[in-house]
């Protein structure tokens, strides 16, 4: 156990190696705070990311499934029909009629990726005013934003932490090889002789 916490605490630079110069401790140090600042803040800005999206989302959800309505509505006009340059059906633009729950009859147009005829039923979502809407917003979208806003807060404080490192490092190897370049200057004609 010692041996190892001894290889650990050298490989760090923790120890009184003599030759170890004051460039090698700062650098020490620079990682050592830099790891546990990226080891705190990233899951922390994770954490608060995924709870503000999964907290927005909830409510979104909540407001979108209390204020919007499923009502049946006809096909009127069959407009527009996408296909492929192959002549594949994509989809098809429609014109509907649906009652707004108020007694008045409204019409819009909807985007369907399916074939219908003119006066099918179909199943349509309008809003709190009538209008034609989307299908209010599923728990699973919900989860899914949740995942990636943590990610993102995750990844976007440890890219840039990770990043600050690298060229800190950079600069303090130039800053040490400098030293060494100065230091076998002075070094070098003690080792070396010449013979004639």
């Amino acid at each position: 156990m010692y041996r190892y916490l001894g290889s650990v605490t050298r490989r760090l630079g923790w120890d009184r190696n003599p030759i170890r110069r004051p460039v090698d401790r700062l650098q020490t140090i620079l990682t050592a705070v830099l790891l546990v600042l990226l080891m705190l803040a990233a899951p922390l800005t994770g954490w608060l990311m995924a709870g503000h999206a999964y907290s927005h989302g909830l409510r979104t959800e909540h407001r979108e499934w209390a204020a919007y309505r499923l009502v049946p509505a006809a096909v009127v006009r069959i407009g527009e029909v996408q296909a492929t340059g192959a002549g594949r059906f994509i989809g098809e633009t429609v014109r509907l009629r649906w009652s707004d729950g108020r007694g008045r009859m409204r019409e819009g147009t909807a985007d369907l990726h399916y074939r219908v005829r003119t006066g099918a039923a179909l199943p349509a979502w309008i809003n709190a005013g009538g209008a034609l809407s989307h299908r209010p917003r599923a728990h699973a979208l919900t989860r899914s934003d949740t995942a990636w806003a943590g990610a993102v807060g995750t990844l976007g404080v440890a890219i840039p932490g990770i990043v600050v490192y690298l060229v800190f490092r950079r600069r303090l190897d130039r800053c040490r090889y400098d030293q060494w370049d100065s230091d076998w200057v002075r070094t070098a004609p003690l080792w070396t002789r010449r013979t004639r």
